[in-house]
């Protein structure tokens, strides 16, 4: 199956798409404000806004497609600065979006959540999930 990927090395993300029944591509949105996405729970706690997309129908241009016939892949560039926030507050590394009104945490069972360490575990690597839906929230990390 063939797959495209979107790189966007200024916010250490990446969005993997496989082919689909229909042409996408990667449209990047703003990703807003951290202090104008106050939880109401608590439960998880960005500190740092990574990354804002949609999915395009390139022969539409404006069209956009929240669902998909075979998932996507985000993947999410974390720091050592990251780490040592999560390890000095005793809590793992999350990624999360904000759903309009609250922080909605990336998980293992839903999204595939997963940690892919760089080979110097202690420098960063990456956080991923698998997603079969996806409107536009920005996405945050933090625990």
């Amino acid at each position: 199956m063939k797959t495209n990927r979107y790189d966007f090395s200024d916010e250490g993300a990446a969005v993997i798409v496989p082919e689909q029944g229909k042409k996408l591509r990667v449209a990047q949105r703003p990703v807003g404000k951290l202090e104008d996405m106050k939880s109401k729970t608590g439960a998880f706690k960005p500190w740092r806004l990574v990354f804002n997309f949609e999915m395009e129908d390139e022969d539409n241009p404006g069209t956009f497609v929240s669902e998909f016939e075979t998932p996507i892949e985000l993947r999410i560039r974390y720091t050592r600065g990251d780490l040592q926030k999560a390890e000095n507050a005793k809590k793992p590394l999350r990624i999360g979006f904000w759903d309009g009104s609250d922080w909605v945490v990336f998980n293992e069972n839903k999204h595939l959540f997963k940690q892919v360490a760089d080979s110097d575990a202690k420098s960063g690597g990456e956080l991923v999930v698998q997603l079969s839906r996806w409107s536009d929230p920005p996405i945050g990390i933090g625990i």
